[in-house]
């Protein structure tokens, strides 16, 4: 009776030392999906965490440090960098795992948010009556030296100066874009919500023919001219007479001479009082 109270009590002790043996092996560990790195851009950054390197779990709980957890295996969270100071944010992560001994243990990280830059402009006009008028931009993003600008005027059109002035080498309404990029690769972005109108002054073009012959001669004049910018044409043919009409068709020069026709056109801009 003896030997056999002896053998149920080594029993019982092997099988309890072996299960807490198992239970002991707990551990925490916070790793990173592909892709995801603990320091980034916060606009914001985006971090997958798992838990793949945690063991004995049997539960866990995720702290972010900005006031959210997750009680997921491999969550994914979103950290902002500080935009009231405008300066880096840093998190403390924490994962916490209970263990199958009831035990806790834990394992943290710390997450750099990074700043990205502030940006804004404001063009001296939204009106540029010709090709060629400066427009002037008070950039008014925070100024950093090792900050660099890129502005976007149109069609390949750019400067990397921190307030430049640009002449558009093209008519019609444009849209500016300033990138400002920060020493640590952070990008942001500001388009002109309004538009930039860029007036192109008409350009006159005719032809006239014949240019030589006998009193009286008649002359045919073919207008070329963009009817889209022109609001009025005047025609001074050199003989003292004066025609307003878009296409004059013909006109005669009695005497003989020598006369210099000319073409002037008012542009529908400077009709409108835009100009």
């Amino acid at each position: 009776m003896y030997l056999y109270t002896r053998i149920i009590y080594l029993t019982i002790v092997i099988l309890w030392t072996t299960l807490a043996g198992t239970y002991a092996q707990c551990s925490a560990k916070i790793g990173f999906e592909p892709g995801s790195s603990p320091t980034g851009c916060g606009y914001p950054l985006a971090i997958h965490f798992n838990s793949t390197g945690s063991t004995g779990v049997q539960e866990l709980n995720w702290n972010f440090g900005d006031g959210k957890t997750s009680f997921t295996n491999n969550p994914i969270h979103e950290f902002y960098y500080d935009s009231v100071q405008k300066k880096d944010a840093l998190y403390k992560v924490v994962l916490s795992v209970k263990c199958l001994n009831w035990s806790t243990v834990k394992d943290s990280v710390t997450v750099t948010a990074l700043k990205i830059p502030q940006v804004s402009f404001t063009p001296d006009t939204t009106v540029a009556c010709q090709l060629g008028t400066p427009v002037c931009f008070t950039n008014t993003s925070e100024y950093d030296p090792t900050y660099s600008y890129l502005w976007n005027f149109d069609l390949g059109e750019t400067s990397t100066d921190y307030t430049p002035c640009h002449k558009f080498s093209l008519s019609g309404f444009k849209k500016p874009r300033l990138t400002v990029t920060t020493s640590n690769s952070c990008v942001n972005e500001y388009t002109y919500p309004g538009t930039i109108e860029i007036i192109s002054v008409p350009n006159p073009s005719f032809i006239a023919s014949p240019q030589t012959g006998c009193n009286p001669m008649k002359v045919t004049v073919t207008n070329n001219s963009n009817p889209a910018q022109v609001n009025k044409v005047y025609w001074m043919w050199g003989d003292g007479q004066i025609d307003s009409v878009m296409h004059p068709g013909n006109h005669t020069y009695y005497e003989a001479g020598v006369y210099n026709l000319k073409s002037l056109l008012s542009d529908k801009k400077l009709r409108e009082g835009r100009c």
